[in-house]
């Protein structure tokens, strides 16, 4: 008796087991139940039930219909395809997938509300000398401190983590240790794109790591958030950021073109900006005193 309800409880188990399993159904799979004369309903539930990959090309649908498949099976087959394809869109546009880091384009991205948001490119509208002392022809002054503004007191993104992390993804290019200029290309990606598009940045260098940025703590003054980017005296032209206001990073490499920027050190409550170093490079004096418009990363850092 004992072993006839332990037989009876393991093959009820077993049938539990086989209901919970999912099919996966594909095209081939609606017309092998389309030509066994299944009911169209039972068809229709059975795709309701199961996970499905559909191919609902132009082609795959002409032969669902030579095989007879029907009108309402190929719209429920067209619409769930259809929102699956859209789920998979969103899931990759939001980068939900931590693990794989899936991006789709290069840029800068910070993480709210576990989606990665792209840090969007600010125009610093002015560069301008500070305390020239003496004037110096067309070329503005010397002895002076040279200062580029961004419009606004705080940038677009105010961020609560003392300790943020920021993701640079990178487009592919070629990299040769040989040629220290082996970067430069006639492809630019878009860290480089927002940066030289006025023709006011390198015009001929690919940023490749995070090396190429500077982080930048900004101050605030009359409504302008503003970094000295420069100084000029009748022996010397230093277009150098202040060192003052550089704060430092640390990062790691992710995959091919994916770099974690993260901080060892709590950062201070304030605005700040990634600068990219391409836009001093084959700068002459006289573009640096009239340069505006090129782009930096904002973001701040609430109290």
């Amino acid at each position: 008796m004992k072993y006839i309800l332990f037989s009876a409880y393991i093959i009820s188990t077993l049938n539990c087991f086989s209901q919970l399993r999912i099919d996966t159904l594909k095209n081939e799979t609606v017309i092998k139940l389309t030509k066994s004369k299944l009911p169209e309903i039972v068809i229709i539930q059975k795709i309701n039930q199961s996970f499905c990959t559909f191919d609902i090309s132009v082609d795959s649908l002409i032969k669902l219909k030579e095989n007879q498949v029907s009108d309402n099976v190929i719209n429920l087959m067209i619409q769930k395809q259809g929102k699956i394809d859209s789920d998979n869109f969103i899931q990759t546009k939001n980068n939900i997938n931590e693990e794989n880091y899936i991006f789709t384009e290069s840029g800068i991205y910070f993480i709210r509300d576990k989606k990665y948001i792209n840090l969007d490119p600010t125009t610093v509208s002015s560069s301008k000398p500070k305390s020239g002392l003496y004037p110096l022809g067309a070329i503005g002054y010397f002895n002076s401190k040279y200062i580029s503004q961004i419009e606004g007191s705080e940038a677009n993104y105010q961020l609560n983590e003392k300790k943020p992390e920021f993701y640079f993804n990178f487009e592919t290019i070629k990299k040769s240790l040989n040629d220290a200029n082996a970067n430069a290309t006639v492809t630019e990606n878009y860290l480089d794109q927002v940066m030289n598009r006025e023709g006011l940045g390198s015009g001929n260098y690919q940023a490749i790591s995070p090396n190429d940025f500077t982080l930048i703590k900004l101050g605030v003054k009359r409504n302008k958030r503003e970094f000295t980017s420069g100084k000029v005296s009748v022996f010397k032209y230093d277009m150098s950021i202040d060192g003052k206001c550089i704060v430092s990073f640390k990062y790691e490499k992710l995959s091919e073109n994916t770099y974690k920027v993260y901080f060892e050190k709590n950062l201070s409550p304030g605005e700040y900006c990634f600068f990219y170093l391409g836009n001093r490079n084959n700068s002459s004096i006289v573009q640096w005193y009239n340069q505006n418009n090129f782009k930096v990363f904002d973001f701040g850092i609430s109290k």
